[in-house]
């Protein structure tokens, strides 16, 4: 039980105030968005290039080998 002089006890249990909120807003840097627009440029610069050499290795197959896969399932997904 606390007694009307136990100070150290009482301290413990207070908790303290918030500290008040700056007066001005927070500025957030455009970085977010740059780097967004930086990943989303490089996933179409890797799946351009990826659908190219996936397109090279079907032609390569088809006109080298010989090879006419109904689908192009092999050349694409084996190089792919």
């Amino acid at each position: 039980m606390i007694e009307k002089g136990d100070t150290e006890e009482v301290d413990a249990l207070v908790v303290p105030e918030p500290e008040p909120a700056s007066q001005f807003p927070v500025r957030r840097s455009p970085a977010p968005v740059a780097q967004a627009a930086a990943a989303a440029a490089g996933g179409i610069v890797i799946g351009a290039a990826a659908g190219f050499v996936c397109f090279e290795a079907t032609q390569l197959l088809k006109r080298k080998l010989h090879v006419d896969d109904s689908l192009d399932v092999s050349p694409v997904h084996g190089v792919g």
